[in-house]
């Protein structure tokens, strides 16, 4: 079986967390990595409970190229590690700014498991509370296994499956098919071309507008899951 990069490695501690978010930048928690805290639901975006985003064959966000140009400059990988967010932006300006900002926070944790770094300061631009300390928590598994990643990383069917206030909540899925881990020291990549279920992952993070010009969007809260049979093509 592949031996992939370690993503969703804290799902392990953080599987308990329940997905929530309050108007006024609410977090959720884990009971451990992130202090407790009192938050509200999310209610409904519509009667199905999810506004889908548009499909689209290519991504509005800028996916990583050979030269390491990121979604945002600070957050450029290596030529061998690249990622695509293969959505489309809703046309809500202000939705389609909370989905820009989720695919930040996600290319945000490469780059800190690159740099080898769980203080990494983009982390705590993109992410707050217990998305933070979930990034956090990931990242330095990484660093004391002494592994980074390599290879490329693939979103994609994302939905904006509620919405209040300052609050968004998005579900979307990811595929490790291609990504690997890689030993710092020896530079060896742990590569298998197997096409496992536990390579799907799905996700719901809460995205939290600051009360700030500009309206800054950031990942309050994170819930992860391997083995995502919903995710497969």
């Amino acid at each position: 079986m592949i031996e992939r990069a370690k993503l969703p490695a804290a799902v392990a501690v953080l599987a308990t967390i329940t997905l929530v978010a309050s108007c006024g930048g609410g977090s959720g928690h884990s009971g451990k990595d992130a202090a407790p805290s009192t938050t509200a639901a999310l209610p409904s975006a519509g009667p199905s409970g999810v506004v889908d985003s548009p499909s689209a064959a290519s991504s509005p966000f800028p996916s990583t190229s050979p030269s390491g140009t990121g979604v945002a400059p600070l957050l450029a990988l290596p030529p061998d590690l690249s990622v695509d967010f293969a959505w489309s932006a809703p046309s809500d300006p202000v939705q389609a700014a909370a989905l820009a900002a989720a695919a930040d926070y996600l290319q945000a944790i490469m780059h800190a498991v690159v740099a080898q770094n769980a203080g990494d300061p983009p982390l705590s631009q993109y992410a707050t509370a217990q998305a933070l300390a979930y990034a956090q928590h990931y990242v330095q598994e990484n660093v004391d296994l002494k592994e980074t990643i390599t290879g490329h990383d693939h979103y994609y069917r994302s939905a904006i499956t509620a919405v209040s206030g300052s609050a968004i909540q998005i579900r979307f899925c990811e595929d490790q098919s291609k990504l690997y881990s890689k030993e710092i020291a020896t530079g060896k990549v742990h590569i298998t071309s197997d096409s496992s279920l536990r390579n799907f992952v799905s996700y719901n993070v809460a995205m939290t507008r600051l009360p700030t010009p500009g309206g800054v969007w950031q990942a309050s809260a994170a819930t992860v899951s391997e083995n995502a049979a919903e995710c497969k093509p």
